[in-house]
């Protein structure tokens, strides 16, 4: 488990995307969303490849917070305090997490 009571941990998400031709007129874009979960004290770093939902899925800022951010559950202990970047909203954050923002 990363972090731990009193002790800080960083995350950050990285969005990368392309496109590849499929034909000489047709590209299909790529995208994928990469999770980056940093333990300060320890200086131990783990990342997460997420593969969005598909264009064709429903998705809502709530539904793509939580499939970024589900690896701190198992990841990180949860007396630890989180810093998220700001690519993530403060409300999907807190409905997410289950916690508070500061």
């Amino acid at each position: 488990m990363l972090g731990g009571t009193d002790k800080l941990v960083e995350v950050g998400i990285i969005t990368l995307g392309t496109a590849v031709n499929q034909t000489p007129s047709n590209q299909k874009p790529i995208k994928i969303e990469i999770v980056g979960i940093f333990d300060s004290a320890a200086k131990v770093v783990r990342m997460k490849v997420i593969n969005p939902l598909g264009q064709s899925a429903v998705t809502t800022s709530q539904t793509r917070v939580q499939q970024i951010l589900w690896p701190l559950k198992n990841w990180v202990d949860k007396d630890s305090t989180v810093l998220i970047d700001n690519s993530i909203d403060k409300v999907s954050k807190e409905t997410s997490l289950r916690v508070k923002s500061h």
